[in-house]
């Protein structure tokens, strides 16, 4: 059993164990309800209403005042385009419903029996129209004239057929318009035509010129003038040509004559460079060698002096000891030293 895995899985059966094997996590759970004993359930009428009795009033009720929505300044040109634009909008809806409403009350008050009616649905949109509008500056309203309403009248067919004549006529009002500013605007045409007519004349006559001057038959002169310049344009072209391909050799040669100089410059350095790098080394070698010769004079005498000294140094103590011998010696056989003596 991995005990720290299940602690760490929290879909183990250490927190949420299976029932079928004996154990469940809410057994005897009231035992440690905390609530008060004897007191009515909270979920019936009368323990709503000790609950209520109980409760102080703070509790019941917030004094939490509204928090009102900051209005943020513009900071930047885009966000005041925005706000000038959506000032335009509302603007715009506004009039535009009070031109609806105005059109109701028209409607309203045309039909028979409906003259309070109409008059309350009239102030009623009127209302909801100033509403809309309240949200912008004075300066930007529209304030309308208190008009008089219009008279309410009976519409008959006559004067739906009226209407449709003033439809006809304002259409055909309207195209005549057009056809006006149209015909205006060819005035305007015409007028700049005429201030600039030398320049066009001016201008076709250079270009019908032209195209005279290219249909007309050539004489045997100018024949011969086209022929001696189309002659002279082809021997130009070979002639430039030629001095343009020489002048290119020629500045070939120039370059590769430099190059060459420079090359050979280079290899004339080269030369002294390596001639003085050889003379240095052979006088580094000569160098090398007289020390090296030094160095061996300087050992043989070393060696000699040394073993000079060594031999010296063996002869004495050969001396030495062969003395101290003969000293023992004599010491121990008296008869040998008047031998000797004798």
């Amino acid at each position: 059993r991995d005990i720290i895995a299940e602690y760490a899985d929290f879909d183990s059966a250490v927190y949420a164990p299976v029932t079928r094997l004996g154990r469940h996590p809410d057994k005897e759970a009231q035992k440690f309800d905390v609530g008060p004993r004897g007191a009515a359930p909270a979920g019936s009428l009368q323990g709503l209403a000790e609950l209520e009795r109980t409760l102080p009033r703070g509790l019941a009720s917030s004094a939490v005042p509204k928090a009102k929505p900051r209005s943020l300044k513009p900071r930047s040109t885009e966000e005041r385009k925005a706000i000038s634009l959506q000032a335009d909008l509302e603007r715009s809806q506004a009039i535009v419903a009070q031109q609806k409403a105005e059109a109701t009350l028209r409607k309203t008050q045309g039909l028979p029996g409906a003259g309070a009616a109409g008059a309350a649905a009239a102030t009623t949109l009127k209302g909801a129209a100033a509403k809309l509008g309240s949200s912008m500056p004075a300066w930007r309203t529209k304030v309308m004239r208190a008009d008089r309403p219009p008279t309410p009248i009976i519409e008959r067919p006559e004067e739906e057929a009226m209407l449709e004549e003033q439809e006809d006529v304002a259409m055909a009002v309207l195209l005549l318009q057009r056809l006006l500013r149209g015909r205006a605007i060819q005035n305007t045409m015409f007028e700049g035509k005429e201030r600039r007519k030398h320049l066009i004349v001016e201008l076709r006559a250079e270009a019908e010129q032209d195209a005279e001057e290219m249909e007309r038959p050539t004489t045997a002169a100018e024949r011969a003038a086209l022929a001696a310049a189309a002659a002279d344009t082809a021997g130009g072209e070979a002639v430039s040509g030629l001095l343009d391909f020489l002048g290119k050799e020629l500045v070939r040669r120039e370059e590769r004559g430099r190059l060459a100089a420079l090359a050979a410059q280079g290899n004339e350095l080269r030369r002294m460079r390596e001639a003085e790098e050889a003379g240095r080394r052979q006088a580094g070698r000569a160098l090398r060698a007289r020390e090296d010769e030094v160095f061996r004079q300087v050992v043989r005498a070393h060696h000699g002096t040394a073993k000079t000294f060594v031999e010296e140094s063996v002869h004495d103590s050969i001396d030495q000891t062969a003395n101290a011998q003969a000293m023992r010696e004599l010491q121990g056989h008296p008869n040998l030293a008047s031998v000797l003596a004798a």
